[in-house]
């Protein structure tokens, strides 16, 4: 049976396909499933311009993209991307965290 892929990778063309590939192979190598939300939420701080989002604002703007995922899920999420190393954490102060990108998973 082939890898799972996330349902929006049916329309996606052929160079965004292929970083959709990078991305699950990198989470995979991480030891991570590569799911429909790591893979949402990587590539959301992937493509944005460097700065530090909230765990809410980072939930709010892939939801406004279409994508469906749970508050909690997106804080899991997180959680995950930072232990394996792709994401940054940096405490705003009271008790509020920022996320931002913390590797180039494309290996440029």
């Amino acid at each position: 049976m082939p890898p799972s892929r996330p349902h929006f990778a049916r329309s996606l063309g052929g160079c965004a396909r292929a970083s959709l590939t990078r991305t699950l192979d990198a989470l995979k190598r991480a030891g991570l499933l590569g799911t429909a939300a790591q893979v949402a939420v990587l590539d959301y701080l992937q493509r944005t311009e460097h700065g530090h989002f909230s765990a809410e604002e980072i939930h709010r703007r892939i939801a406004a993209g279409g994508e469906r995922m749970n508050l909690s899920t997106t804080y899991r999420v997180l959680s995950q991307l930072v232990e394996a190393g792709f994401v940054a954490n940096a405490n705003r102060g009271n008790r509020l965290s920022a996320y931002d990108i913390g590797m180039n998973i494309s290996g440029t």
